[in-house]
């Protein structure tokens, strides 16, 4: 009964906190480069991310929505909500209280922020790109495999491998027979 109660109740609405997502907050909050940069948003400093939003081409702002559930986005704080939700595992009510924003604005501000780069870097993403890449793949699956087996080999030794992008291990359930 207890794990259903929070589908029971009605109107529930995530606490949202004080102040949206910038470079100057960040900067501000945690200094350029910090761990919590990385944990965040996957990069090492604030002038890592302004430089990535100047190659991204970000507009100033952006609006999505309609009506009166239209939301005005900064393109750097789109860009930020994008990383971070791309990056640390935590749904988007747990989001609303560090970004300053609801669970509808971050959801649609996410994927016009993704839609952005998708149509305006489709040239970075096409079959093209991928064959160029595969003369190289399986020298990084023996990376893979290496670095998975530990300094001293005798680690797990994965024969088939999922990578993620952050560099963390996944262990993945194998069912036996009649499971």
């Amino acid at each position: 009964m207890q794990a259903e109660r929070p589908f029971r109740q009605k109107n529930l609405t995530p606490r949202v906190g004080p102040g949206r997502w910038s470079f100057d907050r960040i900067e501000e909050e945690w200094g350029d480069a910090s761990l919590s940069c990385i944990t965040y948003f996957r990069f090492r400093s604030v002038t890592d991310l302004r430089r990535l939003a100047r190659a991204l081409r970000l507009p100033p702002s952006f609006s999505v929505g309609s009506g009166k559930h239209t939301y005005l986005f900064t393109g750097e704080e789109g860009l930020l909500i994008l990383l971070h939700r791309m990056s640390y595992p935590c749904t988007l009510s747990r989001m609303c209280c560090e970004s300053g924003r609801g669970t509808a604005a971050l959801s649609l501000g996410f994927r016009w922020m993704n839609e952005y780069i998708y149509n305006n870097f489709r040239h970075l993403h096409d079959d093209r790109s991928l064959l160029a890449w595969e003369p190289h793949f399986e020298r990084f699956a023996r990376a893979v495999y290496q670095k998975a087996r530990g300094p001293d080999g005798s680690g797990i030794g994965l024969q088939n491998c999922v990578g993620f992008i952050d560099g963390t291990v996944q262990r993945v359930a194998r069912p036996g027979r009649y499971q």
